[in-house]
């Protein structure tokens, strides 16, 4: 419940802090970084990161676009790595 309410606090006050702002116009590009993951199952939590990632945000369009690529992706078992 204590998470709930944080996550409810953190949208409310994220929302309130962007409204009337000027954004800044202008494209990035994400040239590397990592992403890290977390799978939760009934009797299982899966974990992993991964490090290949591309992409593009555009400001004036409002667009963005992540490309990451699974097969980067390490859970730190084998063979569950390559069932992924």
């Amino acid at each position: 419940m204590k998470i709930l309410k944080f996550f409810i606090i953190f949208f409310l006050a994220s929302r309130i802090s962007i409204t009337g702002l000027d954004l800044p116009t202008g494209s990035w590009n994400i040239e590397s970084g990592t992403i890290l993951f977390r799978s939760e199952a009934p009797n299982e939590t899966i974990v992993g990161k991964g490090s290949k990632v591309s992409g593009n945000l555009d400001m004036k369009k409002k667009s963005v676009s992540v490309t990451i690529d699974l097969s980067d992706w390490s859970t730190g078992h084998n063979l569950r790595d390559k069932h992924m």
